[in-house]
């Protein structure tokens, strides 16, 4: 199975939503350990966990 659907040059939706859960993961692990009791920071990690 290739990432891009029918239409040349567009990503299917499992393949774009894994980008995006990639640059959140992304952004959580770029914030220093000292912020993550943060409640915006906790909130990221929960979207993250489900």
């Amino acid at each position: 199975m290739t990432p891009y659907s029918r239409r040349p040059g567009s990503l299917t939706v499992d393949y774009r939503a894994g980008l995006i859960r990639r640059r959140a993961l992304d952004l959580y692990e770029a914030i220093p350990a000292q912020r993550h009791r943060e409640r915006a920071v906790r909130d990221l990690w929960e979207a993250l966990a489900t």
